[in-house]
């Protein structure tokens, strides 16, 4: 793409363009998140998401993984169900029970 900065691509350089990812070596080096891939990123459930990103920073920082202290902790935090009430600790296991019959999380959770 010959774009120069303030100057409007052509619809040829538009529709031709590439994205490419830059070397991000410092980043993947300090790197102190969670990996997680696109397909757990893309969940029908919007709770799977949210209680498998807490399941794995809960691991990292090696906090108990059952469904009863990730529900707590999600509790404490607000989290809300899709009709505004506090999130349940059925929906919490059920996030879970999706996860591990999927292979995403190991079988458990439950107290």
């Amino acid at each position: 793409m010959t774009e120069q900065h303030g100057q409007e691509p052509t619809e040829a350089e538009f529709w031709n363009a590439q994205i490419v990812r830059g070397y991000e070596s410092d980043l993947e080096d300090n790197f102190d998140g969670v990996p997680i891939s696109l397909a757990e990123a893309s969940r029908p459930d919007p709770l799977d998401l949210v209680v498998l990103l807490h399941w794995r920073f809960r691991q990292k920082d090696g906090q108990a993984l059952t469904t009863s202290a990730i529900w707590a902790s999600l509790t404490e935090q607000g989290m809300l169900g899709d009709d505004d009430a506090p999130v349940t600790l059925a929906d919490v296991q059920a996030a879970m029970d999706r996860l591990a019959a999927d292979g995403i999380l190991p079988m458990g959770g439950a107290e």
